[in-house]
């Protein structure tokens, strides 16, 4: 099967780094996202425009062994 097909995972998480292959995965700054939400929370409860409708908060790509 490796070489026909590649499978990746999202935010790292544990199981899929404890198989083999490892398993690639995307790996997203999730507290910095909870906290951009929060903010734009609070600032819509309180009666303020939204500042940004959009965050680009990036991501790394963690490559393994199955892609």
């Amino acid at each position: 099967m490796p070489g026909d097909i590649a499978i990746a995972g999202f935010n790292g998480l544990p199981l899929g780094q404890h198989v083999t292959p490892q398993l690639t995965t995307i790996l997203s700054p999730r507290e910095e996202m909870g906290r951009l939400a929060a903010k734009e929370l609070i600032r819509r409860l309180s009666g303020k425009n939204v500042y940004r409708r959009q965050h680009g908060v990036g991501f790394t790509l963690q490559v393994g062994g199955s892609t």
